[in-house]
């Protein structure tokens, strides 16, 4: 559903993305919605957010 990429040299995460799913129509909904949000509202050098 989506992914986190991080595009800064990482400390401590095992890889740089984070994939994030959800179990339901509803909850797939609602994780857009708030995807959508953080990617608005926090622009940054260090990470991106692809909604699929």
């Amino acid at each position: 559903m989506s992914e986190l990429k991080l595009l800064q040299k990482r400390i401590t995460p095992d890889a740089d993305r984070v994939t994030l799913y959800a179990v339901d129509p509803t909850s797939a909904a609602k994780l857009r919605s708030t995807l959508t949000n953080f990617a608005q509202h926090n622009v940054s050098r260090d990470f991106s957010v692809a909604i699929y």
